[in-house]
């Protein structure tokens, strides 16, 4: 497989324990068809070790790479998926911005570039990564952090998990900026935060409300920051979207030229998923991964709902109801192996549902917008098969979680 769909046996020979298809392997999706297509003509049933070979380069998909029962390996005869040999095949859910040009906005000198896709909200993204960096959304303060002033309607006997959505600020640190229906409040509460898309902000009144409430109960003194605001935007490394204008600002690092720019936006929440029935007796097994990168997710909240009341900003521990940018149910006797995760908005790896005996070793999990490896569900079912348990995560560096869900 090469990302160009060109045919990456050109000039070579399969080695025995290889094989490869009358026409080029144009993408990551055909190769997986392939094999089904191997296992179709054995009637099923592998009768030697197959090895996918993924040439080196970025793979942007459309839609998640997607296996099923009948994409399993046998122990004797198990199907990899792996980096061909010297090279790094990234595997993405992003997409290239290109077209940058250089302008001077409000003294400002911000790199510009449009993005049509973003028109009428119809691809809205939270994070952005230029040349392989982690960009902020434009943000106050810069550095630390503002203190919750008052919580109107909050006394000692309201409950302590019951949330709020709007909250009194400090005179000055909020103000009715023009874009402040585009900006988030992120609060540090107890042990979570809670991301509050902004409603309105009254300056008098130092009143702020959100589309969303938070976690738990708020208090005097809990830490917050803004983000997402024009206005705001004011540091190297900031950016801001305006869906409205379908327009992207970027204020460079030091020593970035706009001609010479890898910049890479999330349009999937999921690369991998992993389809099996484990209430059926149907798993997905000894598929192995190895030296591939995953890369360029991010998932938020749904849509609020009808019920007149406000959704709630976050979770209350671990940001349990963020996915995994690989998502499995149902896998069994699988193995990722040097595989690297990074550039996520959410979880890198997710084993939920009946997800047994997997391995997971040599790997590094890093950049990610929430945690590395989640294994199992918030309950424990009675059905063995749909049960969790026997998975194997060694020899991993998972370091610089929570950027996004803190």
């Amino acid at each position: 497989v090469a990302p160009d769909g060109s045919d990456s046996w050109s000039g070579r020979k399969p080695t025995p324990n290889q094989f490869k298809t009358d026409g080029p392997l144009a993408t990551l999706h055909h190769a997986i068809e392939a094999v089904r297509e191997l296992k179709r003509q054995q009637d099923g049933t592998l009768k030697q070790p197959v090895t996918v070979l993924i040439r080196g380069g970025t793979y942007f998909l459309n839609e998640p790479l997607i296996f099923k029962p009948e994409d399993s390996g046998t122990p004797n005869h198990p199907v990899c998926f792996a980096a061909y040999p010297g090279e790094k095949p990234v595997i993405s859910g992003g997409k290239l911005l290109t077209g940058w040009r250089q302008k001077v906005v409000d003294g400002r000198k911000l790199w510009v570039a449009e993005v049509p896709e973003a028109s009428g909200g119809k691809w809205f993204f939270r994070n952005l990564w230029v040349n392989g960096h982690r960009c902020t959304r434009a943000r106050s303060p810069n550095k630390g952090y503002f203190k919750v002033a008052e919580v109107p309607g909050v006394t000692p006997e309201t409950k302590w998990d019951e949330g709020q959505n709007c909250f009194r600020f400090s005179k000055g640190d909020l103000k009715a900026w023009s874009t402040v229906g585009e900006g988030e409040i992120v609060v540090m509460n107890r042990w979570v935060e809670s991301r509050l898309p902004i409603t309105s902000v009254k300056e008098e009144e130092r009143l702020v409300c959100s589309s969303r409430r938070s976690v738990f109960r708020l208090d005097p003194g809990d830490l917050y920051y803004v983000e997402h605001v024009y206005e705001l935007l004011d540091t190297p490394g900031e950016w801001f979207l305006d869906r409205h204008n379908s327009t992207l600002y970027y204020i460079p690092l030091p020593g970035e030229e706009a001609s010479n720019v890898e910049a890479v936006a999330p349009v999937l929440s999921e690369l991998v998923r992993f389809e099996g029935k484990p209430e059926k007796g149907l798993f997905i097994e000894n598929l192995f991964f190895q030296g591939l990168t995953f890369a360029h997710t991010e998932w938020f909240f749904k849509e609020d709902s009808d019920s007149g009341k406000p959704s709630v900003g976050g979770f209350p521990q671990a940001a349990i109801g963020v996915p995994g940018s690989v998502h499995g149910d149902g896998v069994r006797n699988c193995l990722f192996e040097n595989c690297t995760f990074t550039h996520l908005g959410n979880y890198a790896l997710e084993l939920a549902r009946g997800c047994q005996n997997n391995r997971v070793v040599g790997c590094r999990l890093f950049d990610l917008g929430a945690g590395g490896v989640k294994i199992g569900e918030t309950l424990i079912r009675e059905d063995e098969n749909e049960q969790t348990y026997g998975n194997e995560v060694t020899g991993c560096h998972i370091y610089e979680g929570g950027r996004f869900f803190h």
